[in-house]
């Protein structure tokens, strides 16, 4: 019982994350590069021609996880095209932005993926061009339900570039 009342108290302690992509506070990432996008008020977004990738510790448990795109430079159908795999299940296939959102637009999808191994693993894989996202938010279910106690770090494992 005692077990259970520790690991159900540090749930309730979990933040959620946060990720400006590209930005000086971009974390656990994996390969890509920053673009800063000074015609649409200087966002900024991570991007790669082969594909990058973040990683985020988390606990055995529904998450709920928001990514956000903005297609900054093409502005024609097919001109970018990538997959979206969250622990390695296909989440979005051969998103094409333009066509989703058009140019210069944000467009955000939601999705409830399940960790494994203690990990929460979202890959972005390049088609055509290049990858890319523009911000990511994830939050443990239960706190979407109002079941929030404050303090703690859902975020845990390494930061900075894939070597």
């Amino acid at each position: 019982m005692i077990l259970f009342l520790l690991i159900f108290t540090s749930l309730l302690q979990a933040q959620p994350v946060k990720v400006d992509a590209g930005s000086d506070t971009d974390v656990n990432y994996y390969g890509g590069d920053k673009l800063v996008i000074p015609v649409i008020g200087d966002n900024t977004v991570r991007w790669s021609a082969t594909g990058f990738y973040y990683e985020f510790g988390c606990w055995d448990v529904p998450y709920v996880v928001k990514l956000t795109f903005i297609e900054p430079t093409v502005k024609a159908i097919g001109q970018r095209v990538f997959t979206v795999r969250i622990n390695d299940q296909i989440v979005l296939d051969r998103l094409d932005l333009f066509a989703s959102a058009g140019f210069g637009q944000f467009k955000s999808w939601t999705f409830i993926p399940h960790c494994s191994n203690d990990l929460l693993t979202i890959r972005f894989l390049t088609q055509v061009r290049n990858s890319i996202l523009s911000s990511l938010e994830i939050t443990p279910l239960f706190q979407i339900f109002g079941i929030h106690k404050p303090g703690g770090e859902l975020s845990r494992g390494m930061t900075g570039d894939m070597k």
